[in-house]
C-alpha cells in the first residue's frame, strides 16, 4: 500500500480522526497509528499545496533513524493543514534531536482530480 498517516503520535494527543494520503511516504504499520479506541480512518488523496515555515535545525547523519510526527492542526472545507516535526535518532548513543519542522497545506481530491470536502475535526481532537 501506498499511505502515510497524518495525525499526532503522541498517546495523550490521539485523534479522533486520522487522515491516511495516498502520498507514496511509507505504509503505516497499524498499531503504531496512535488513535483513541472511537477514532475513525478516512482513505483520501491529497496533493501538497503549499509548504511554510520550514526549518532546518540539524542535519541528519548517515546511519541516523530518522521519525516523522505529524499532527492535523486546521481542517479547511478541501483543504487540510498540517505540522510535521522530523528527528533523527543515533541508534548507538540514543541521542535524538529535532532537525527538521515545517507547516504544509494538503488539497484534498476526487477521483477526478477536483478538490473536495474533508471531514472536520471534532472538538475533542482539536
Amino acid at each position: 500500500m501506498e499511505f502515510d498517516s497524518v495525525g499526532s503520535s503522541r498517546a495523550s494527543d490521539s485523534p479522533k480522526h486520522a487522515i491516511l494520503t495516498r502520498q507514496r511516504i511509507a505504509p503505516p504499520v497499524p498499531e503504531r497509528l496512535h488513535l483513541r479506541p472511537e477514532a475513525t480512518i478516512t482513505i483520501m488523496t491529497v496533493v501538497t499545496a503549499r509548504s511554510e515555515q520550514v526549518s532546518f535545525r540539524v542535519p541528519v547523519r548517515t546511519g541516523q533513524l530518522v521519525e516523522l510526527v505529524a499532527s492535523v492542526v486546521k481542517v479547511g472545507r478541501s483543504s487540510i493543514h498540517v505540522e510535521v516535526e522530523m528527528t533523527a535518532e543515533d541508534l548507538l548513543s540514543g541521542d535524538r534531536r529535532v532537525c527538521t519542522s515545517g507547516h504544509f497545506v494538503m488539497i484534498a481530491l476526487d477521483s477526478s482530480g477536483a478538490p473536495t470536502l474533508v471531514p472536520q475535526l471534532s472538538s475533542a481532537a482539536t
